[in-house]
């Protein structure tokens, strides 16, 4: 089941499973991305905290990721252990006005 992390005009992320899906929309153009959201510690899905988003074609791709574990996560007994995945997008799909 997909649960919304943030929604906003150009932007819907959301949550699946131990994955982050990424759209980016504008009024001509749509690009969807994903990310592994596992934690590379434990193991278990975390959230995202930051995002810069380009869309396809660019390495500036990038999501900061929290783990979800507040304890039990090794290196994560203050609840802070946070990590960078990189977001893989699909090609632009253009729109008809």
């Amino acid at each position: 089941m997909k649960r919304t992390l943030h929604r906003s005009e150009n932007l819907l992320i959301a949550a699946l499973k131990d994955q982050i899906e990424f759209e980016i929309r504008f009024s001509t153009s749509a690009a969807r991305g994903t990310c592994d959201a596992r934690c590379p510690r434990c193991g278990e899905p975390g959230e995202p905290a930051h995002w810069e988003l380009e869309g396809p074609d660019t390495r500036g791709n990038t999501v900061w990721m929290n783990c979800a574990r507040a304890t039990g996560c090794p290196g994560n007994e203050d609840g802070g252990f946070t990590w960078t995945q990189p977001v893989v997008f699909e090609p632009w799909v253009e729109k008809e006005e």
